[in-house]
């Protein structure tokens, strides 16, 4: 029986303090593990996505996104967190203060910034749109709520269908099914669907909440893609303009969570991006072993 080591750390996106934002499993100097591996692994660790760094010739590293079902072109606080950890570890930029790099993933190149206050910002591969989604009545009845036209299916790594609701506290109220949601969702070929809405109560300009029963996820803590998915909804139509095109999101407070994602459009709407802080929680060494039925993880 042999075995491989790698070290993983668990990292803690969109939130200044432990436990509060959305945690990513990041697994270092991932060379010697094949897609079936990874894949087990992403199934294993339970969480909405565990990335794997591996060298890149053509960025400073890339990465590999995998939630427990599949493997992601693109996903938010996995960038953030794994940015996060290869930093921490001395792979790019060590020490303090602010630093840039490239990151690989399979939608493209996407460029990392370290700023100065301690978060981290990455700049979205791709943001478009790509069609209609369901029918406001239908996705109001589902969410027992006002939903405005339009709903649109925009594609930020995964496809999601976003939609604006009447206020803040529609959006903390809403309680889909998620067997009806995931149906929905693949009629319109969606990942998942995300909600915003707009109210001082949320403590931030724009409250959202991302569903994705379909992957696995019936309702994602703070998801960075799902928020740049809600900037192109916004810069769309129009609404954009009554709060600015750099803004903080907040998410996570329907399942316990206090998450933060400051948004960024650029001027001319082709860019955006998404950041926030980030920090370890669980450090370690990922144990597997072969030739035999055991595999173990010890943190």
């Amino acid at each position: 029986m042999s075995a491989q080591s790698f070290e993983i750390r668990y990292v803690d996106v969109f939130a200044e303090r432990p436990l509060l934002g959305n945690p990513v499993a990041v697994v270092l100097g991932a060379e010697g593990l094949d897609d079936a591996t990874m894949q087990a692994i992403a199934r294993w660790t339970n969480l909405s996505e565990t990335t794997f760094v591996l060298d890149s010739a053509v960025a400073d590293y890339r990465v590999r996104i995998f939630s427990t079902v599949g493997e992601f072109p693109f996903a938010g606080h996995p960038t953030i967190g794994t940015a996060h950890a290869v930093r921490e570890v001395g792979l790019v930029a060590p020490g303090d203060g602010p630093a840039a790099a490239t990151m690989e993933c399979e939608a493209g190149l996407v460029p990392i910034v370290w700023n100065v206050d301690g978060t981290i910002t990455a700049t979205v591969p791709v943001s478009r749109m790509v069609g209609p989604g369901s029918g406001v009545t239908e996705l109001g009845d589902l969410l027992g709520g006002e939903v405005s036209e339009p709903v649109l299916v925009i594609d930020t790594g995964p496809h999601w269908m976003v939609a604006a609701m009447g206020s803040a506290a529609q959006v903390m109220a809403a309680e889909p099914d998620g067997d009806r949601l995931a149906a929905m969702c693949g009629a319109a070929k969606a990942s998942g669907l995300t909600i915003y809405g707009f109210g001082p109560e949320g403590g931030g300009a724009v409250e959202v909440r991302s569903f994705a029963p379909g992957d696995g996820v019936p309702e994602d803590p703070v998801c960075g893609s799902g928020n740049a998915a809600v900037a192109r909804h916004l810069e769309a139509t129009g609404a954009l303009a009554g709060i600015g095109r750099s803004y903080t999101a907040r998410q996570g407070r329907a399942v316990g969570r206090d998450g933060r994602v400051a948004v960024q459009v650029s001027e001319d709407g082709a860019e955006i991006s998404i950041g926030g802080p980030a920090l370890t929680v669980v450090s370690g060494d990922l144990r597997l072993r072969t030739g035999g039925e055991k595999s173990e993880v010890v943190d």
